[in-house]
This record gives C-alpha cells, structure tokens and sequence, in this order.
C-alpha cells in the first residue's frame, strides 16, 4: 500500500492574535509557490485559503480552529493541525513526500471472473492471473 504524503509540524510559534503563517520546508520536493490549505473557523465552516509570497495566510481578519495543507498540483489535504484561539500561529511544517505519485488502490472494488481478478480503473480492466498454483 502507498503510503501517503503528508505534512509534519515542527514548530508554532506565537504570532499576533488573529495571524497565521506557514512555512514549510519542502525537503526534495521543488516546489516555491503558495501553500494552499483548507481552513476551519471556530462554528466549523471550512474554505480553502493560500500564503502570501511571504508565508502570510490571507484570513481576511477571520479566525481559524484547524489548518489543512494542501499537497500542490494534488490538491489533497495532507495533514490536520488544531489553533488554538487565543494567539496566532506561524507554523513550521516539514513535507514528506512518501509515495507521492503512486498510485493508492485502497477501497478499489475488485471483481473475479472465473480465475481471473479484475480490477477497473477509469477507462480499463486491470487484469490480475495466477501464474503459480
């Protein structure tokens, strides 16, 4: 099974109430754009927000419970850390890659077709035969 890319916390340091930053360090990734990330408010809504060139989290004065990175190009959440609500937060993430590009065949419905295990995927058949007994 791949194992899937995700985001590691590293620091939260305080900022001014109100503020959230984000810094990540890519490790082996090349990436220098914009971290996009979901966020949630304290009543639970979510929306998707994005840093600054700066790493600064554009919250338009509103403040966040939870930030979700978004792994770029993929745009999956990998990661989930909770804000607490009487400060503000620059967050040190670290990336990791994992087996980012592999492709995750959990919960892939499987069909069997005599001998044969079949399994679709998006406009194929994938094939599985025995080739032992």
């Amino acid at each position: 099974m791949a194992k899937p890319p995700a985001f590691e916390l590293v620091a939260d340091d305080p900022a001014p109430k109100g503020e959230l930053w984000l810094a990540v360090d890519w490790q082996d990734l090349d990436w220098t754009g914009r971290v996009d990330a979901i966020a949630t408010n304290p009543s639970g809504a979510q929306g998707l927000v994005t840093t600054n060139e700066a790493g600064r989290v554009e919250s338009g004065g509103h403040a966040f419970a939870a930030i979700d990175p978004m792994v770029p190009v993929f745009g999956m959440p990998a990661g989930h850390f909770p804000l607490s609500q009487g400060r503000g937060h620059r967050l040190c993430l670290k990336f990791q890659a994992n087996d980012l590009g592999r492709a995750a065949f959990r919960s892939e419905p499987l069909e069997i077709r005599g001998k044969v295990l079949i399994m679709k995927r998006y406009d194929t058949e994938i094939r599985f035969v025995r080739i032992r007994p």
